[in-house]
């Protein structure tokens, strides 16, 4: 259906869905698990930033995601998953702990800290797509 993006972001906003993952909850249990003592965090696939605010929530205080992701935009050059994203951080308050990088993981190399805690690979779902990522 056409235009189905848009008319999710205005749910979202309207508090009448949230945002979505593909990520079952034991797989955000065990990445709360593996977050222990993490500081800075890489997160490859950003989508509605469910799984972001989640580890954004649990990494140290004063701790940092890299959140990467090219949100690749529709036919009038809008990507709404990137505004329900961006909704999500707001509404969390954690958007001090959070920092988006619209790009493509093997573009967005220099962009995030040669030494990291934790990465969460969640990109393309595809044996090749995460050879990349």
């Amino acid at each position: 259906m056409k235009g189905n993006a848009f008319f999710r972001l205005i749910r979202v906003f309207l508090k009448l869905d949230f945002p979505t993952t593909q990520t079952t909850q034991a797989e955000r249990d065990a990445i709360v698990k593996y977050l222990t003592d993490a500081s800075t965090a890489i997160e490859i696939g950003v989508y509605e930033a469910v799984n972001t605010i989640l580890i954004a929530k649990n990494i140290q205080k004063k701790g940092i995601i890299y959140g990467i992701d090219p949100f690749f935009k529709g036919r009038l050059g809008i990507c709404y998953y990137k505004y329900i994203a961006i909704l999500g951080i707001m509404r969390n308050k954690i958007g001090n702990k959070i920092t988006l990088i619209e790009k493509l993981s093997l573009d967005a190399v220099n962009d995030v800290p040669k030494k990291v805690d934790f990465i969460f690979i969640d990109g393309l779902h595809s044996y090749e797509g995460l050879k990349c990522d």
